[in-house]
């Protein structure tokens, strides 16, 4: 996974789980070292799926 869409704020992404939400689209739950590497909080992105592969959805602000 890359962290690009998170502004490079977090390191070592793992322990990922894939969840469907209220609104019926997809979200990945992940933990990952925050900049300073002083804790691995949980971080949430949208996911889609094109040609059967994975796509984070980047933030919007």
């Amino acid at each position: 996974m890359t962290t690009a869409f998170f502004g490079g704020q977090v390191i070592g992404p793992g322990g990922q789980d894939v969840a469907r939400g209220p609104d019926g689209r997809d979200r990945i739950v992940f933990h990952a070292w925050n900049a300073d590497r002083t804790g691995r909080p949980m971080h949430l992105a949208g996911l889609d799926f094109t040609h059967g592969r994975p796509v984070i959805r980047p933030r919007t602000p």
